[in-house]
């Protein structure tokens, strides 16, 4: 009699553990199939392997691909379906293989060299990302110098607007606007691509000083070195006809 009572113990306890597992294996499977809720994205790949420098012909060389809303690191960087178009004649920077995405960052910016003509002058200064636009500059941008300082440690040295927030003062270092000539090592890439490749970098990455050359006289390397010194450097970007 006493057997019999254990084993309806037994019995009753496992028929428990099976509805128990049941439930959670019915919570995880709705929770997995949940995560892949949404409408698919198209991205481009590559139809077939593409080797370096190679010139794109969207019917030829690409075909798109749907994936999960939930790879949003990929939907960031690849190329979207709907832009397939924009990438014919474009050459890539990388060997791609067949099935592969295609990045925005894969496309090849086109070779130029450092335009710069007699008066003017290359300058490079230093400025954190966020306060060198994040990304957004490019060369052919323009741009103005703000230097911000401890109270009374620098004065604007051109007419722009200066003023005070505590203990520090921020100034227009030139009234005039200077055109970028590079960005870090690039002479020339789209917005586009700079924002996308960018945003793959670490936050450490992100955080890191970033080298951006101007074309200025040498009057105005004078200035903006003496006013800059010991400073915090924000870029201002101004429009394309600005001067």
């Amino acid at each position: 009699m006493q057997e019999t009572s254990t084993n309806r113990v037994f019995l009753i306890g496992a028929l428990v553990l099976g509805v128990v597992a049941a439930v959670f294996a019915f919570v995880y499977l709705n929770q997995a199939a949940g995560s892949d809720r949404g409408p698919k994205v198209k991205v481009v790949i590559a139809k077939v392997d593409l080797h370096q420098n190679a010139s794109l012909d969207p019917e030829r060389d690409l075909d798109t691909m749907e994936v999960s809303p939930e790879m949003k690191r990929l939907i960031s960087e690849a190329v979207r379906g709907e832009n397939m178009a924009v990438c014919k004649g474009q050459k890539i920077n990388r060997t791609i293989t067949a099935g592969s995405p295609i990045l925005t960052a894969d496309l090849a910016a086109p070779a130029v060299d450092l335009d710069i003509k007699d008066p003017y002058r290359a300058l490079c200064i230093k400025a954190k990302d966020e306060q060198g636009l994040s990304g957004l500059l490019v060369p052919g941008d323009r741009v103005k110098i703000m230097v911000t300082v401890l109270g009374g440690k620098a004065q604007a040295a051109g007419v722009g607007a200066a003023g005070a927030t505590g203990a520090y003062q921020s100034s227009l270092v030139l009234d005039q606007s200077l055109r970028v000539l590079a960005v870090g090592s690039r002479l020339a890439r789209p917005r586009n691509q700079i924002m996308l490749s960018e945003a793959s970098s670490s936050a450490s990455e992100l955080q890191s000083q970033q080298t951006v050359t101007l074309e200025v006289t040498e009057e105005q390397a004078l200035k903006i070195e003496q006013q800059i010194s010991g400073g915090s450097v924000t870029l201002l970007l101004c429009p394309p006809a600005s001067k």
